[in-house]
């Protein structure tokens, strides 16, 4: 028993007599007595050149130091300087082995931080080299021992930190970066920090703020914080309340506009149990603002998440004019104002779901969901629209101005010599790269949609797509009173990506169709289509030169617009009756019952050898080709006479006119005038006529020669009308 108390008695003494020598240090001692001493062993150590320009200070209640305008040198050019340093510890708190910081503070740090050409940074040659001839007497380095797999925490490892801070601040500090290889260069600059009261366990107050400028691009941001932080004393656990930030930036990525952002809510972590939360998030970037809850558990690669997002409803050409850039050119000027988010979060395996999803785009409204799989990239879709109009936000027709293959061919034939235009390259289509990566399943549906003029509604889509093999499974919907189905595909895992085209057209009435998707007004009536098309390449010149396939159509109870094909049968006729007739007042329709045909795709070319249709007393019959580049058409008709055409005298039907063919030219631009595309074909009337003319002639001859040979076999007998009779089938066989 006494030997421990002797042994408490002398543990006591020493502690006094070590609390006495550390005052009588601190009394006597004189720490600015040795500033050469100091900057003598840096600069032995390291490429340093320390200055230690202002006094140093020392206390022992509480123990500090104070360090005033320091700086350091690297290689001759400015490194480090500080005006003032002070570091502050409670005597007693080392001696319960629990370190109070009293005071932390850090005023005009200044730090030029640089790489050179060669990508080295100065910071890197702070500590000199070792001479050459001690790295030669230097015995070989023991190879590095082989990591060992971590092991559980021992008790003293697991240990609750014991550390307080009661101040900490740092002002008007700068931190310079500069890049010589790129030129890029940095500024950190009037950072300031101040935090009170930190304490494993405790909640402490946090305020930071500081400026940047960015060189290239020039841009300047000033950042503020502040914010409530909690850490526990394993540090396993922490938490961040009452956030706000806010940025500002400006410069040359903004146009000269100011830019703010401002971040605001709480953010909760637990390592242990692998969980994070964020709660009431609200970010507001110029007049965007997007708030999120939500709850995350597994911080491996497949984690789990649940909460919610939205986005208010913002204007897009706001948001744009905010942020200095351009507006967006659209044919109306109202679009883009509206845009709005709101969805459910999900996902666990490393799979998200955003369930349900509401997106809104100015009057157009999808709901429906999505999903994306992190591991595999997959991404899912199923969403359904009441309707969209993708006129109202394609660009002016003013400012698309004409294609370029038309606007060289014009500008050559003015000037005479090939335009810029003429000579710039094509360029591919699609980026065959990129859709090799895509992994998706998409299924759309849209009530009514507007695009190019065309209305369409009742709209399913089904895409899929697997490392560049894409499928439209299903393109079906209805639109001018008829429906339509599509099926595709395009295979892009080779360099030549080859394209198939199936539709199916039924029942959807031609004119309104036509009008509305080219201006042009050609044919009306119910129309039933079959294509299939096949094709290869990535550029739209190629595409059609590939094309290749067949459609069949016909179409019931229409006309032909533009053109009235029995007048110009009525003016042969005409001829034909060595008359004249007036069809200048004539409507400028041709009404049949049924026109169908077959088309053979050649490239920009479609030839039809089978064109037929019902008219009133005629049957049309034609065959020509359409060249889709130039948008042109060139066809031969025949007018067969097969009755009644026209009440008008000149236009009479005649066992002599009955079953002539009128032949008509159909040539010309189909975006031109139609009523010009067709006429009556002068060149082969004639050969009309020869054939009447011939036939007119045979029918006369062979029934002059029935007369005589009638006569003839009246006054014969028996064996002589049997001779007579076969002289009359040979005689008639010439005229044939």
């Amino acid at each position: 028993m006494k030997a421990l108390r002797y042994a408490l008695w002398t543990l006591l003494a020493l502690i006094v007599l070590a609390v006495i020598g550390v005052v009588v240090a601190v009394s006597v001692i004189n720490p600015n007595d040795y500033k050469p001493q100091i900057e003598k062993a840096v600069e032995s150590h390291t490429r340093l050149d320390l200055k230690l320009n202002g006094d140093i200070g020392w206390s022992l209640f509480p123990i500090g130091l104070k360090l005033n305008d320091v700086a350091a040198d690297l290689d001759g050019k400015p490194f480090i300087r500080v005006n003032r340093l002070i570091a502050e510890i409670d005597f007693w708190s080392l001696l319960r082995l629990q370190p109070s910081v009293g005071t932390f503070e850090l005023d005009g740090l200044n730090a030029e931080l640089s790489k050179n050409k060669e990508g080295v940074g100065n910071w890197t040659r702070i500590v000199a080299e070792a001479p050459a001839a001690t790295k030669t007497l230097q015995t070989p380095a023991k190879a590095a021992p082989q990591p060992q797999p971590s092991q559980p925490q021992t008790a003293q490892a697991g240990k609750p930190l014991q550390f307080d801070v009661n101040s900490v601040k740092i002002s008007d500090a700068q931190i310079h970066y500069a890049d010589a290889a790129t030129g890029q260069k940095v500024a950190l600059e009037k950072l300031n920090l101040t935090a009170s009261n930190i304490a494993p366990g405790k909640t402490f107050p946090l305020d930071l703020s500081f400026h940047v400028d960015n060189a290239k691009p020039q841009m300047g941001i000033d950042a503020t914080l502040s914010a409530k932080v909690f850490a526990d004393k394993s540090l396993k656990k922490f938490a961040i309340s009452d956030l706000s930030t806010k940025v500002t930036a400006q410069g040359q990525p903004f146009n000269g506009k100011s830019v703010d952002a401002k971040l605001t809510g709480a953010v909760t972590a637990d390592l242990d149990k692998q969980m994070a939360s964020l709660s009431g998030l609200e970010l507001q970037v110029a007049n965007i603002t997007l708030t999120t809850s939500a709850d995350i558990t597994g911080f491996n690669n497949k984690p789990d998440i649940k909460g919610e997002l939205a986005i208010k409803p913002f204007s897009v050409r706001k948001l744009l004019d905010d942020l200095g850039q351009p507006d967006i050119k659209t044919q109306d000027d109202s679009v883009l104002k509206k845009v709005a988010l709101q969805t459910q979060i999900s996902g666990s395996g490393g799979q998200l779901n955003l369930k349900p999803f509401q997106l809104t785009l100015d009057d157009s409204n999808f709901k429906g969901s999505l999903g994306y799989n992190l591991l595999s990239g997959f991404i899912g879709a199923d969403l359904n629209g009441d309707q969209l109009n993708v006129d109202r936000y394609l660009p002016p027709k003013a400012a698309k101005g004409k294609t370029t293959e038309t606007a060289a061919s014009q500008q050559q034939s003015s000037s005479g010599s090939p335009s810029p235009a003429a000579n710039t390259p094509e360029k591919d289509l699609l980026p065959l790269d990129t859709l090799r990566q895509l992994n998706f399943d998409v299924k759309l549906g849209l009530g009514k949609l507007t695009a190019e003029n065309l209305k369409i509604s009742d709209i399913q889509v089904q895409a899929t797509g697997n490392k560049g093999l894409i499928q439209l499974k299903a393109l079906n919907g209805k639109m001018y009173d008829g429906s339509f189905a599509t099926t595709a595909s395009l295979d892009a895992r080779s360099s030549k990506p080859t394209w198939q085209l199936h539709n199916d057209l039924k029942g959807i009435q031609t004119l309104p169709l036509l009008t509305d998707l080219a201006k042009v007004k050609l044919v009306s009536g119910a129309v039933n289509l079959k294509a299939d098309v096949k094709t290869e390449g990535n550029r739209i010149s190629t595409l059609r030169q590939n094309a290749n396939g067949e459609a069949s159509f016909n179409i019931a109870n229409g006309a032909l617009e533009g053109m009235n094909l029995t007048a110009k049968a009525c003016e042969g006729i005409a001829r034909l009756n060595k008359d004249s007739i007036d069809t200048g007042n004539w409507p400028d329709k041709t009404p049949f019952d049924q026109l169908q045909g077959t088309v053979k795709i050649n490239g920009n070319t479609l030839n039809n050898t089978d064109l037929s249709a019902k008219l009133v007393g005629l049957a049309l019959g034609g065959n020509g080709t359409v060249d889709l580049k130039q948008m042109a058409l060139d066809y031969k008709l025949g007018l067969r006479v097969v009755g009644e055409i026209s009440k008008d005298k000149a236009c009479r039907v005649n066992p002599r006119i009955q079953g002539v063919v009128i032949p008509v030219k159909c040539d010309g631009s189909l975006t031109g005038n139609s009523k010009s595309l067709c006429r009556f074909d002068t060149a082969r009337f004639g050969d009309v006529l020869k054939g009447m003319a011939t036939q007119e002639l045979k029918t006369k001859a062979s029934d002059a020669l029935q007369k005589l040979l009638d006569k003839n076999s009246q006054k014969s007998d028996g064996s002589q009308q049997d001779s007579t009779e076969n002289l009359k089938n040979q005689l008639k066989n010439l005229f044939k």
